[in-house]
């Protein structure tokens, strides 16, 4: 593993790692990415041992799942008032936006490993 240089931790930095500079963050960024991840994408034996690679997967799911509850939030929003009442569907667009707001969180902590990673020669090239 290259050598890291000191630089504080990116603002997006998730909290149960440590410092970018750590000798341990390879392994502590893969053990979060399992939990942070769902299960399907560390399956595959390939991505077991490639913390970079993961977070790269990771943003890039994240990304994805934030265009569909977008298009599912106008879908609620557009359609389901007059089906559920305004009350109802006021609770379910809170519920998006709560989630949307948990996806973008994590989309910039994805991020922000991600290129910590990158930056310290984790890549599997």
């Amino acid at each position: 593993m290259n050598e890291r240089s000191w630089r504080p931790a990116p603002d997006d930095w998730p909290t149960a790692l440590p410092s970018p500079e750590s000798r341990d963050l390879p392994r502590a960024a893969l053990a979060w990415l399992y939990e942070t991840m769902p299960t399907d994408r560390w399956l595959h034996a390939v991505l077991r041992d490639q913390p970079w690679t993961l977070a790269v997967m990771g943003t890039w799911r994240i990304d994805r799942e934030m265009e569909i509850h977008r298009a599912s939030r106008r879908y609620v929003a557009d359609t389901w008032p007059d089906v559920l009442g305004p009350q109802i569907t006021a609770q379910l667009l809170a519920a998006h936006d709560d989630e949307a707001e948990r996806l973008t969180v994590l989309g910039r902590q994805l991020r922000a490993v991600e290129t910590v990673l990158f930056q310290g020669g984790n890549r599997p090239w």
